[in-house]
């Protein structure tokens, strides 16, 4: 199975931050959304906070990661609408 599109995306580089979120926390943040789990817990699974990954979005570079989020929503809800699950497993 491929990855979809969306989970492509060029990683925020952010150094010097106790908050930094590594590349592979930004994917998997991502692909968490995408799966339908709720924003705060898909920050939680990944060992940080929605208010740290808010400040991700507004960062210098932040272009892909933010329109991978939005396409991660997207998906989870387009998914639901269709009736499968979106949970994984």
């Amino acid at each position: 199975m491929s990855l979809p599109d969306f989970l492509q995306f060029t990683p925020v580089e952010v150094s010097g931050r106790s908050h930094r979120w590594e590349p592979r926390q930004q994917v998997e943040f991502i692909a968490a959304l995408a799966r339908g789990v709720p924003l705060v817990e898909a920050a939680r699974l990944v060992g940080k906070s929605r208010s740290t990954a808010y400040a991700l979005r507004r960062q210098p570079g932040a272009g892909s990661f933010t329109a991978a989020w939005v396409a991660a929503l997207n998906y989870a809800k387009e998914r639901r609408r269709a009736g499968r699950d979106v949970s994984g497993g």
